[in-house]
């Protein structure tokens, strides 16, 4: 009976991580090819007919797709540390050299589509990193850079709004506003964990602005930071109750 609950308990877990995955990965990267960013048929058509669009152009670094690609695997590797803790030096490290590289990118030499995804990714990976580290103020610090990061990413978003139709086509299909909320939200957490005085309703605010729906389908209330936040405030709360 212990056996099979166990085996339950981890396939349950292998689901969650399966379904946040797919969540904060962008289509393309999800089974790490190098096909374009379209998802469908008549996307392909109509960005091969708009010679202007941003979302058309090859990337002008070569290494740039090769770079994304070792960055999911290194994101991927992060939602794996629960169950296989030797991972975390390496995720850590790796987090830290991949934003570095991605860094030396400059953003002219990438066209808006990238120019959002890098950021976003390397949110991401600051984020990993963030949460891998053990001293509380390299965790802020780190965790202050996922969210610098994060806001140019909008930035870029906010731009494409305005001034390139297919790209923000494509921030809507993949839901890039929502994940980057979520990481947001993320970062509040570690900042909290850390040390900050961060009120767990802000936490709880940003997390609510992304649509319940989609929180429920990628099960992202039970993200670990954010259940270890939640059990911070009923510690608190059980101890204040035993002091009076």
């Amino acid at each position: 009976m212990k056996t099979s609950n166990k085996f339950f308990i981890t396939l349950l877990g292998i689901i969650s991580l399966s379904t946040l995955l797919y969540f904060l990965t962008p289509i393309r990267y999800l089974f790490y090819d190098s096909s374009p960013q379209n998802t469908s048929n008549q996307e392909n058509t109509s960005i091969e007919n708009n010679e202007n669009s941003s979302m058309e152009k090859e990337p002008v670094v070569e290494s740039y797709n090769t770079l994304v690609k070792d960055s999911y695997i290194t994101i991927s590797k992060y939602y794996q540390v629960p169950s296989l803790p030797e991972l975390k030096t390496e995720v850590l490290s790796k987090s830290i050299e991949f934003v570095r590289r991605l860094e030396t990118i400059q953003d002219s030499n990438l066209n808006l589509t990238q120019s959002i995804e890098k950021y976003y990714i390397m949110g991401n990976l600051l984020l990993c990193a963030a949460d891998m580290e053990t001293h509380d103020e390299q965790k802020k610090i780190l965790s202050d850079l996922s969210l610098k990061s994060i806001k140019t990413s909008l930035t870029f978003i906010q731009e494409s709004e305005s001034t390139d139709s297919l790209t923000y086509q494509w921030v809507l299909e993949e839901n890039m506003i929502d994940r980057l909320q979520f990481y947001i939200t993320l970062n509040l957490c570690i900042k909290r964990i850390a040390g900050e005085s961060i009120d767990t309703n802000k936490i709880l605010e940003s997390l609510n602005s992304i649509p319940k729906e989609k929180r429920d389908t990628y099960n992202l209330d039970n993200h670990h930071l954010i259940l270890q936040v939640l059990n911070q405030d009923k510690e608190r709360l059980q101890k204040g109750e035993k002091n009076e």
